[in-house]
This record gives structure tokens, C-alpha cells and sequence, in this order.
């Protein structure tokens, strides 16, 4: 496939220079390709034209040999992407989201050996793009949607248990921190994207796309990435755990958010926190004067922490 001026000391600088100038030519972007029969060249080309690099087929010309490459490239990140995207996919439509990719692409071109990381700039990419339909919901679906990608392939940790709660002397509370387990994610939205990711997943009509706040959490059990839609007194409980902050300022948090009685809130607390104990939110617990207290009690496999990595990236909504 080489030209003959290419496996000369002046074609280029030999097998290196030839895979970073094929690189260049087949990643994403909307600058043109050169061909033969042209001078205009962009920034974002090689100087080299495929005529002077490739040599031709029997049936297709050099820049039509790597034509097939460049678009083989893009339709594999754009359907990476629409994996890891379906809601965003789902609101904006096939054309454009493909539209969204080549744009995405173009500023963010993929620097990674996995496709794991080709979306990892999309929640930042679409709060620049003052372009983009539905621009501010498709921010909130980007976050959530990555939120579950980040969560997947999150770091597997124990979680913490009811034996080490009760450890845990009645004075020592009101400055003890809860640390969020690696795979547990809290998040705040101005549209209820939660609900359109669920009627995505289970391919059913879009619910409104009209603003309105949602808070939800985003975590893993048993290798499955769940999602639980919250209220605004458990989001503030929640989200200052993710700050670092102390038991005693959570519950005040959700007490400046509580619409009921005081009474109402301890309740719902003590349930909240039995919830999400045994869905594993919090991985440790630090106290004042201490690291950490683990749990002695449970079981680990050898070397802590379970590996085994989850089979499938399975969404569900927990209420």
C-alpha cells in the first residue's frame, strides 16, 4: 500500500513518521481530506498528499483508499458514543447526533487507546457548544450519562456495613464523615433527566422535556450501575458526604431544604441511611482522631477489595 517515495529517506521519517501522518488523516474532522487535485491544504492535514504517501488499487485512487479508513474510524467512536449516549441520541435525533460527533470529535479528537475514554469530554464540549438544540438538557443527559460510564468502570471498593455503624460511640456522630464509595456519584439538574434515560432504556415514549429539577444518585452493586431519583433534603444529605463534610452539617443541610416537621426529617433519616447502607453508597467512615474505622467483620476476598469487574453496563432506576 506504500508509494515507493515513502520507503526513501526523503519521503518522510520512515515507519514512525508514516503512522503519525496516517493518524492524522483518519481521525475525525471536518477539515477535507487532500486529494491529488488540489493545493489547499488545512491546518489540521499533513502537508503530504495520499497520492505521494499510498499507492493506488486497482479501483480506487490513493485519497479514496484512506477515505474508507477515516470513515471506518468515525462510525467506530460514533457508535462508542451513541453506546454510552443513548438519551442524548434519543432527544436529538440520528442526524444530529451525528452532527454532535463530528462537532464533538473535531475539538476533542480521541487520544486514548480504548474507546472507554472517547466520551469522557462531552459534558464539556456541550456547555461550550452555544449551537446545540436543547443545548442546557443535553448538558444534564451528558453529565448523568457519563456519571454511569464513571461508574462502571469505577474502582471496586468494600462497602461499609451495619457492623461498623455500630461501632461507632453515640458522642462520636456529629463529627463523623461517611466517604462515598468510588462508584457512588450525586448530582443536582435543571431537567429530569433520570426519567428520560429510564424511558430510553426500556424504549418508551419520551417523557416532558420542559426544565424542572431533579436530583438523583448514581452508584454500583453487584456489577450493575443502578440510579436512585432523590429528593432535595437527600441530595443535600448526600452531596455534603461527597464535600467531606461531618454527619451533624448533612443533617443540617437537609433540614434548611425540609418542608415538614422536624420529627418527619429524623424518620425519613434514619430510613435514608438504612437504604443506602445496604446498596453500599459509603465505602469508610471517618471519625475525629482516626483514619478511618473498617469493617474486621466482613468477608473480602484475598487482596480487600472485590475485582471482578462488572459483565454488563445495565442502567436501572431504583424507585
Amino acid at each position: 500500500m506504500l508509494s515507493s517515495s515513502d520507503r526513501s529517506p526523503e519521503g518522510g521519517a520512515g515507519l514512525a513518521g508514516l503512522q503519525q501522518w496516517f493518524a492524522r488523516q483518519i481521525l475525525p474532522t471536518r477539515a477535507p481530506v487532500p486529494s491529488a487535485g488540489t493545493d489547499e491544504e488545512g491546518p489540521a492535514r499533513d502537508e503530504r498528499l495520499p497520492s505521494n504517501m499510498l499507492l493506488p488499487s486497482a479501483t480506487l485512487a490513493a485519497d479514496e483508499r484512506l477515505a474508507i479508513y477515516r470513515e471506518m474510524v468515525f462510525l467506530r467512536l460514533h457508535d462508542s458514543l451513541a453506546e454510552d449516549y443513548p438519551a442524548i441520541r434519543a432527544v436529538l435525533g440520528d442526524d444530529d447526533f451525528r452532527e454532535l460527533v463530528l462537532d464533538y470529535l473535531d475539538h476533542y479528537p480521541s487520544r486514548s487507546f480504548t474507546l472507554d475514554h472517547a466520551g469522557k469530554d462531552l459534558p464539556r464540549f456541550v456547555s461550550e457548544a452555544s449551537h446545540l438544540p436543547h443545548r442546557a438538557l443535553v448538558h444534564d443527559l451528558a453529565r448523568l450519562e457519563w456519571a454511569v460510564h464513571r461508574s462502571f468502570h469505577a474502582d471496586p471498593a468494600d462497602p461499609l456495613t451495619a457492623a461498623v455503624i455500630g461501632q461507632i460511640p453515640l458522642e462520636l456522630w456529629v463529627e463523623a464523615r461517611l466517604r462515598l464509595a468510588p462508584a457512588t456519584e450525586v448530582m443536582a439538574f435543571e431537567y429530569e433527566v433520570s426519567d428520560i434515560l429510564k424511558s430510553v432504556s426500556n424504549e418508551a415514549d419520551l417523557p416532558s422535556l420542559e426544565p424542572a429539577r431533579s436530583w438523583c444518585a448514581v452508584w454500583r452493586r453487584d456489577n450493575v450501575v443502578w440510579r436512585q431519583t432523590l429528593s432535595e433534603p437527600m441530595h443535600a444529605v448526600l452531596s455534603t458526604f461527597a464535600r467531606g463534610g461531618t454527619i451533624a452539617e448533612a443533617v443540617g443541610e437537609a433540614e434548611d431544604c425540609w418542608p415538614g416537621e422536624p420529627a418527619e426529617l429524623e424518620r425519613a433519616l434514619f430510613d435514608w441511611f438504612a437504604d443506602w447502607l445496604g446498596e453500599g453508597f459509603f465505602c469508610a467512615l471517618d471519625l475525629p482522631g482516626a483514619s478511618e474505622l473498617e469493617d474486621t467483620t466482613a468477608a473480602s476476598p484475598p487482596g480487600g477489595a472485590d475485582t471482578t469487574q462488572p459483565s454488563v453496563g445495565e442502567t436501572h432506576d431504583d424507585h
